[in-house]
């Protein structure tokens, strides 16, 4: 979190500067970064350090507003999650795990589109607020097998990522780029048990958010 602080800092500090520069209008920029975040302690999908690859692909529309979309990498520690739900079926009544096998990480893509409104009036430091929408394909998935009252039973769990948004506020020196923002990935689990008792099957499925603060740095390509 120390991290976060400083590069707050450093943007703030960055975003004071002053006099007038020129737009991006028609003009084609890749943007890759590097960002660090943390999200809150009782998440089981934890971030805290890295937090992945992205890189913006924009279109200047005229001086200000450039559109475009975001690729992305990121990966979750799923490890406390999947120990938490372990731990759970150990206390139930009657149930025995004889073996259990759980993805540590979540390797998490996203495609999504990309608005951001550059302040072009001042010199050295261009300001810009962005605003970001789209699809996330992460999926990670566990087993374990055991009994229940003496029967052979396992359950399976698989969790998916269905979308991801964000917004953020940065600031671009010359062509060196820094970023903070927040941002939302959506996920769903589904968890099946199945008993040899009758052929007894239970599903369930659920939704899970990840709220992510991050701090990001990155160069632009013209």
């Amino acid at each position: 979190m120390k991290r976060l602080v400083i590069l707050t800092m450093i943007l703030g500090t960055m975003s004071t500067m002053a006099m007038a520069k020129g737009g991006y209008e028609q003009q084609l920029s890749f943007i890759p970064k590097i960002a660090i975040g943390e999200n809150s302690d009782d998440m089981d999908f934890k971030v805290q350090g890295f937090a992945g690859f992205n890189a913006d692909i924009l279109y200047g529309v005229n001086e200000n507003l450039e559109m475009g979309f975001n690729l992305g990498w990121s990966q979750y520690d799923m490890n406390d999650g999947f120990k938490e739900l372990e731990s759970s079926l150990a206390k139930v009544p009657n149930v025995t795990i004889s073996e259990s096998k759980w993805d540590k990480t979540l390797d998490n893509l996203s495609l999504v589109g990309v608005v951001r409104y550059n302040f072009t009036e001042l010199d050295l430091v261009t300001p810009y607020v962005s605003g970001r929408a789209g699809w996330s394909f992460g999926k990670a998935s566990g087993k374990a097998s055991g009994q229940y009252l003496g029967a052979d039973s396992d359950i399976k769990v698989e969790v998916n990522g269905r979308w991801v948004a964000g917004v953020a506020v940065g600031a671009e020196y010359e062509n060196f780029n820094v970023e903070l923002g927040y941002q939302v990935t959506k996920y769903e689990s589904t968890v099946e048990a199945n008993v040899d008792i009758a052929n007894t099957n239970f599903s369930e499925s659920g939704k899970d958010e990840i709220g992510l603060i991050y701090v990001s740095l990155g160069y632009r390509f013209e």
